[in-house]
């Protein structure tokens, strides 16, 4: 009965390691290349923004994303750490981040991007200057921080007040108590671990010893490396020596138990998501423990496999939000402990090690009938693995055990025919073939065959008919005949015509139609098979080409395949992937399709949902045509390798994909790939004025807060050239994150820039606008949320709005200025215009006045005539006494002159318009005017005036007008008849 129990036990122990080991499967150890620092690390912790924050021991303190690492080190600028030596790191309830150092404690300002350093040194003795190492930190009940020292015992802060105490105890008396770690259980107890053993901080504020037993007769004094709760509420203690103890130290549930899973020091403890206990150790690597503490699995660090534990010492431990175990090592760096990996299986070349594949360079592979999977490589054979045990069979030279007569090590191809002979072709050695139900190949070559031409194989296929077409390194295309057992070159007229008999084939295929299709680095042919003179050779490359001026070198042909619709798909070498409708008898090209960037297609599969897999030098990508949309996949998703070889790919009855690489194969359900969870969470990382970074505060910075922080930002006109940087938080495939942006306001739609993180802007017009960005997953899913950046650009002085109030008011002055001006100029045009109307009108008045005094100048004239010439006959008549005689004399001159003046008064016309002229004749002038003074002789004599007239000259001659010297001669001497007249008049008076 015992014996039955004990295997019973042993029975349920070994199925619960069994499934234990199981949640670990494909687990892998990845190394966080990124890091700057392999000096120990001593802790790790995520705060709520996603951030991984690391201490150093030495190298201060790192800030992680996915992508960067920011540092932060101790200098003499304010704002920095108090030391590079970080010894526990802590996030409040507030999220505000604690780092104790070994020399003190300090504060991280999230705005500033800084540290504040927080006295405790004054609660020892005022003014106290030796440093205080904090171990570590925790968070009470009330809100306070508790802080375990090196040699000074336990510290109270209040986070508001920021004031320090000491909790006073007589256990904490003890000049060398160095308390290394802190817990809390769920009703607020503080449990302390020290070199002492474990010490206990109650809800009163009093601190006491924890003993083995309830009793209280053994306390517990191992030194104690570190601590953590489980979700049952036991306590694990990481001992220095002594191993792992667990313990409830409840007084009616005291249990205690110490398991020695190791002799060397737990530096590190936690509890995972997935029910067990991890522990990291020095030089003793990383140990998986369940809740009855035994050790499920023990992670060593070994050389031969990449993917295992990066060092043997774990200095400390931490799961994160998405459960996910980060390690940090005593010389290693960062390293992560997780399953991102898990979506493709893998078979690789392991050195030293039987049970994997000989070389890592897969040319070929496909499953036989007996569910093995038969793996082509070059330099090692031929490798049959068996996917139920895991385990592998090696055929070439040296093991002829299970297969022999394959004595070649480059294969290149694999293929199994309708009957399930297997042939397989090799580099140099020709053709091997094994007959089902046999277990030797026989070796066909040049040599021994006839009919045979080339050695270098690189393709096989099957028609109809059981024929078995062969593709060659430059001796071109063959069959076998498998009616007569030979082979046959392919080097009738049709085939030399189209160079196929001496081309280099990379890829023969039999389509569902029996046709066969010839893919050669020359370009495509298509051969018929149905014609029953001969085989009928068409040349596909021009129709493929047509849109291609030059061709020569995308016009390789790598691989060929038919999906369930007779689409015909080839992969080229250069040009990407193209398509062949049988009914339209056209090629489309599909470097268009979204997300699509392969242009070496090397080998094409289609899964049972329709989607296209395509293997390149790129990884592999899944076209999917219903959502049209294309998922690229390297070796950040588990991939052994992004370079995959030609035609080596393979979909067996169930479903699954298998594909060929450099560096080994990798097989999956595509019904079994997961995708990503959700898009990363993004945040501003930088910003950038003409390429340089700028900090808060700093002189003509823009920023009150580092930009993570900042919702709002205001730049001037100088500040011209900015770049905004951003990142998606992403720990598993940061560098697959898609990133989008615009900038409202100047932009009208987002642009989509890859995995691009920048964004610059240059020469933006004074104005508002909004910087958005968003991500996107691995797998191409953008997220609904969006980052958002106010940005103000103000405009320079002189387009401000009092610049504008400036102008409106110089404009406005200007335009009464002018206005005034005009109105002035308007005026003065408008007097013109009437000066010139009223000279118009008086000049009509005088014209009409001279027309007046012209008319009336001939009605005087007419009787004056009459009387004139009357009196001229009695002049002339000598009966006249001479006084009668003088007197009408004198009367004819005066009528004489009347008639003159009548006259001039007709001439005043023609002096208007410049009409009169003179009539200048030569006259004796003193007798001339002699005469016009005989004008005045009766006047004067009737006034009693005596006129003389004196000339120093008898006679003088001289050219002049008559009329015009007598008009102005008597005026002359009208003036002076005047003046005497006027005396007289005055004398008389």
């Amino acid at each position: 009965m015992k014996n039955i129990k004990y295997i019973l036990a042993c029975y349920f122990v070994f199925i619960n390691c069994l499934l234990s080991q199981g949640k670990f499967d494909n687990y892998q150890f990845r190394s966080i290349q990124e890091t700057t620092s392999k000096r120990a690390i001593t802790s790790i912790i995520q705060d709520k923004n996603g951030f991984i924050w690391i201490g150093t021991n030495g190298t201060g303190l790192y800030r992680y994303d996915g992508v960067n690492y920011f540092g932060y080190e101790y200098n003499k600028k304010p704002g920095s750490l108090n030391s590079n030596f970080i010894y526990a790191t802590f996030l409040d309830a507030d999220n505000n981040l604690w780092i104790g150092t070994d020399d003190g404690l300090c504060l991280y300002n999230r705005d500033l991007d800084n540290f504040t350093k927080i006295n405790i040194e004054d609660v020892i003795t005022k003014g106290y200057d030796e440093p205080i190492t904090v171990k570590t930190i925790i968070q009470d009940n009330n809100g306070n921080l508790i802080l375990g020292t090196y040699g000074f015992g336990l510290f109270r802060l209040n986070i508001k007040t920021l004031q320090a105490s000491l909790v006073q105890s007589k256990v904490l008396k003890k000049f060398d108590l160095l308390i290394k770690s802190s817990v809390k259980n769920k009703q607020g107890i503080v449990y302390l671990g020290t070199n002492y053993g474990l010490l206990e901080l109650d809800l009163n504020g009093k601190v006491k010893q924890v003993y083995k037993d309830k009793f209280k007769r053994e306390p517990l004094l191992d030194d104690i490396e570190n601590l953590v709760i489980d979700k049952y509420g036991y306590i694990w203690l990481g001992t220095t020596e002594n191993g792992l103890i667990k313990i409830k130290p409840e007084t009616d549930n005291y249990q205690f138990e110490n398991y020695a899973i190791t002799k060397n020091k737990i530096l590190s403890i936690i509890e995972s998501s997935q029910d067990y206990i991890i522990c990291g150790t020095e030089n003793d690597g990383l140990l998986v423990v369940n809740y009855k503490g035994q050790v499920l699995q023990k992670y060593l660090h070994s050389k031969y496999n990449d993917f295992s534990l990066k060092s043997n010492s774990v200095w400390s431990l931490y799961e994160d939000k998405e459960k996910r175990l980060w390690l940090g090592y005593f010389n290693k760096g960062l390293g992560v402990f997780d399953k991102p990996n898990n979506k493709f299986n893998s078979l690789e070349s392991l050195v030293n090690n039987d049970n994997s594949l000989q070389t890592s360079y897969v040319t070929s592979v496909i499953k036989d009938k007996k569910g093995n999977l038969l793996i082509s490589n070059e330099g090692g054979g031929l490798d049959i693995y068996n996917l139920s045990n895991k385990s592998y069979i090696h055929v070439n030279k040296n093991n002829q055990n299970y297969y022999s007569g394959l004595d070649a090590v480059d294969i290149q191809t694999i293929f199994i025919d309708s009957k399930q002979n297997i042939w397989i072709g090799s580099w140099d050695r020709g053709i091997y073939f094994l007959k089902n139900g046999t277990t030797r190949f026989v070796n066909y070559n040049t040599v021994n065959t006839t009919g045979l031409k080339s050695n270098r194989i690189f393709s096989f296929s099957e028609d109809s008919k059981g024929r078995i077409w062969i593709g060659t390194f430059i001796k071109g295309l063959h069959y076998f005949d498998n009616k007569s057992n030979t082979f046959v070159h392919c080097d009738s007229k049709d085939f030399t015509d189209n160079s196929i008999d001496k081309a280099f084939i990379r890829k023969v295929f039999v389509d569902s139609d029996d046709i066969l299709w010839v893919g050669t680095i020359l370009g495509l042919y298509q051969v018929s098979l149905k014609e029953e003179s001969g085989f009928k050779v068409t040349k596909m490359r021009d129709a493929m080409f047509k849109d291609k001026t030059k061709y020569n070198s995308i016009q390789t042909i790598l691989s060929i395949y038919e999906s369930n619709d007779k689409t015909i798909w080839i992969g080229t070498d250069g040009e990407g992937l193209f398509n062949y409708n049988k009914k339209t008898k056209k090629f489309s090209n599909y470097n268009d399709f979204p997300g699509f960037k392969e242009k070496s297609v090397r080998a094409i599969i289609a899964d049972n949902n329709g989607s296209l897999w395509i293997s390149g030098g790129s990884g592999l990508t899944k076209l999917d045509f219903k959502n049209k949309k294309s998922t690229n996949f390297n070796k950040d998703d588990g991939l052994v390798d992004n370079d995959f070889n030609n035609n080596a790919v393979f979909k067996d009855g169930n479903g699954e994909l298998y594909f060929g690489s450099y560096e080994g194969v990798n097989y999956f359900n595509p019904n079994e790939i997961k995708k990503a969870e959700k898009a990363p969470r993004l945040y501003f990382s930088d910003f950038k004025l003409f390429n340089r970074s700028v900090k808060p505060n700093e002189d003509a910075s823009p920023l009150i807060k580092v930009i993570a922080q900042t919702k709002e930002i205001t730049l001037d006109h100088t500040q011209s050239v900015f770049t905004i940087e951003y990142v998606g938080i992403n720990y598993n495939y940061s560098k697959k994150n898609q990133y989008a942006y615009y900038l409202e306001g100047f932009e009208k739609d987002w642009n989509y820039v890859g995995n691009n993180r920048t964004a610059t802007y240059t020469n933006l017009a004074p104005g508002n606008y909004v910087f958005k960005a968003k991500s996107a997953n691995a797998d191409g899913s953008w997220s609904n949320d969006q980052l958002e950046l106010k940005i103000k650009i103000l405009p320079p002085w002189w387009k401000t709005i009092w610049a504008y109030l400036l102008y409106t008011s110089i404009l406005v002055f200007l335009i009464i200025y002018f206005n005034k001006i005009y109105q002035n100029r308007f005026k003065a045009g408008q007097a013109i215009i009437l000066e010139k109307e009223k000279s118009i009108q008086s000049e009509k008045l005088n014209n009409k006045k001279l027309q007046f005094f012209t008319n009336i100048s001939h009605e005087f004239r007419t009787p004056l005539t009459l009387i004139i010439n009357p009196l001229e006959d009695i002049l002339r008549s000598k009966n006249l006494s001479p006084e009668i005689h003088n007197k009408l004399k004198i009367v004819h001159k005066s009528s004489d002159r009347l008639s003159r003046l009548i006259n001039e008064l007709m001439d005043f016309n023609k002096l208007e318009f410049n009409k009169i002229s003179l009539q200048a004749r030569k006259i004796e002038v003193v007798a001339f005017t002699q005469g016009i003074i005989g004008y005045f002789d009766e006047e004067a004599a009737a006034r009693n005036i005596t006129i003389n007239f004196e000339s120093k000259f008898d006679e003088l001659e001289d050219w002049l007008d008559p009329k015009m010297l007598e008009k102005y001669s008597l005026i002359l001497f009208r003036m002076p008849l005047n003046l005497l007249r006027t005396m007289v008049q005055l004398l008389l008076l």
